[in-house]
């Protein structure tokens, strides 16, 4: 079986970060998709889709440094199935847990953020020398 997502979109907010007890970066992010098609009569239609995305360890480290609102990014991950209660009533949601970040597009013009796009992507295990 394969459970595997890959976005590319634009961050809807800067992302928040924490460090739990054990020393472990979380940090969550929020990614814009769009698709546009025409329907019958004709009409260029848009849907954007919103989806939010869990990093952890140095992913989340690069991507609280890195990202900020409006920044476009590819990401690659699993579907997580999410579950909690509001006022007594169980609600469900889902969320990417990302494995792959790759920073896409510019972000503002200071030296750390200028990258070759052909650079390879950031995964979870690469110690990257930023």
């Amino acid at each position: 079986m394969v459970n595997r997502v890959t976005l590319v979109g634009n961050l809807g907010a800067d992302p928040e970060s924490k460090y739990l007890s054990s020393g472990t970066c979380v940090t969550k992010i929020r990614i814009a998709t769009n698709e546009k098609w025409r329907d019958a009569n004709g009409e260029l239609q848009e849907r954007t889709e919103w989806h939010s995305v869990t990093l952890w360890r140095r992913l989340a480290e690069i991507a609280a440094q890195f990202l900020t609102k409006g920044r476009q990014v590819y990401i690659e991950g699993r579907l997580r199935n999410d579950t909690w209660e509001v006022d007594g009533q169980k609600r469900y949601g889902y969320h990417i847990e990302a494995d792959v970040l790759r920073l896409l597009g510019r972000g503002d013009d200071s030296p750390q953020e200028r990258r070759d796009s052909r650079e390879p992507a950031v995964t979870g295990n690469d110690d990257i020398p930023f």
